[in-house]
């Protein structure tokens, strides 16, 4: 296989990708910057911005190694896997929205909960991911190995989940008080890093594909 053949649609989504993210990262820098004022007493929102852009610039850099090594393929499975790229996109920007507006631990539960239906997007897009892949090469040594690397988005988005279900009993007043909020949102930005490098870890990519990936379907 060529190496053109084995890059897939990479090349064709990059270009598409990396305009929405240079958007992102602007929306994100600028309505931090426009709310600098507010940040000082609004420790909250502070770490929502700073969340939001760890979230983005990782997300950007584990996405270009993820597709160097497993780009996309020319199926279904390929197309898809964009397609949760754009959703994840707008994901990212109905968050900058929901930052905007944090000033208390019920708003700061709403964001960390679209946090956790982030990782969810990521679960989703990892195991299109070994579906595509199954589709070309037929080796389930490699399909079950994409498969576990889907469930480490599983158990963070579980993790995500909770700590906005401690955020809304806060906000209820059932528990602790709306001082522990910025503490309990520092979990939010540890944990993204925590989690790229979890995922670190490279997939060698198997070497031959099957005759027909396009056409075989598992």
């Amino acid at each position: 296989m060529s190496r053109a053949q084995s890059r897939g649609l990479t090349p064709r989504f990059a270009l598409v990708k990396n305009i929405v993210y240079a958007f992102i990262l602007y929306r994100v820098l600028e309505s931090s910057i426009r709310s600098v004022g507010n940040l000082v007493e609004n420790s909250t929102q502070g770490v929502c911005y700073a969340t939001l852009f760890i979230l983005v610039v990782t997300s950007i850099i584990h996405w270009s190694i993820s597709t160097e090594e497993l780009p996309y393929l020319n199926n279904i499975y390929g197309y898809a896997r964009f397609a949760l790229d754009l959703v994840v996109a707008f994901m990212y920007i109905g968050l900058i929205s929901i930052a905007e507006g944090v000033s208390n631990a019920s708003g700061a539960s709403q964001f960390v909960f679209w946090t956790a239906m982030v990782f969810i997007a990521y679960f989703a897009w990892d195991l299109v991911r070994a579906f595509e892949y199954h589709a070309a090469y037929k080796q389930r040594s490699f399909t079950r190995a994409l498969f576990l690397r889907s469930l480490v988005n599983a158990g963070f988005a579980f993790a995500f989940y909770a700590i906005s279900w401690i955020l809304g009993k806060v906000a209820e007043g059932a528990m602790l008080s709306e001082s522990y909020v910025p503490a309990l949102m520092i979990f939010t930005p540890v944990l993204i890093l925590v989690y790229r490098y979890a995922k670190n870890k490279k997939i060698k990519r198997p070497s031959q594909p099957s005759r027909s990936p396009q056409l075989k379907i598992p």
